[in-house]
């Protein structure tokens, strides 16, 4: 996983981008054509996002190790949102609830906004806490969130770093401890 990570920034693009490209651009007359693309675009990026995770969480102390159990749990509930609605609200399709009707939709729509929120705000934080070796308050990887946010373009700037951080050696730590002196 650390030689994939490592690929040239172009290189990465142009992997992440090919089923977006399709996707938007080719002009399927079949929908499942289209849906088999998006499910592929955003299952390298998850994935990506996951080896991101494994690599980056080796080179951080283990003090300073934040808990990759609810990134692990927002990934999979953001790459199973995203299936299920590329599987039932095609192009084309619509469907409008107003009123009270509309409020079971808003729980489903704010936990979807804070899954990718709180996404984004692990990965920033694993890549500040690799490369500084200590603390990072959230006001200072802001913009590491906004760059996520906008993966296509912060990609450019992100992968220098995560490049610069997987050359240090990984931390390992101890499992046992002796109490001898």
């Amino acid at each position: 996983m650390n030689n994939i990570l490592r690929i040239n920034s172009s290189i990465v693009f142009l992997i992440l981008t090919i089923p977006w490209a399709f996707k938007y651009f080719y002009p399927f007359t079949n929908y499942d054509w289209y849906m088999i693309c998006s499910l592929i675009a955003y299952t390298l990026i998850f994935l990506w996002f996951l080896m991101l995770d494994s690599e980056l969480t080796k080179r951080i102390p283990p003090k300073l190790r934040p808990s990759n159990t609810w990134f692990l749990i927002n990934l999979f509930v953001l790459w199973l949102w995203i299936c299920i609605a590329h599987i039932f609200f095609g192009p084309g399709h619509e469907f409008r609830v107003t009123g009270f009707a509309a409020l079971p939709f808003l729980i489903p729509a704010f936990y979807f906004l804070f899954t990718m929120v709180s996404t984004y705000n692990h990965l920033s934080k694993l890549l500040t806490y690799a490369e500084e070796q200590q603390e990072v308050g959230l006001s200072n990887r802001i913009g590491e969130m906004v760059l996520f946010f906008f993966f296509f373009i912060g990609l450019w700037w992100l992968q220098p770093r995560i490049k610069k951080v997987l050359e240090k050696s990984e931390i390992v730590a101890e499992k046992y401890k002796s109490f001898r002196k």
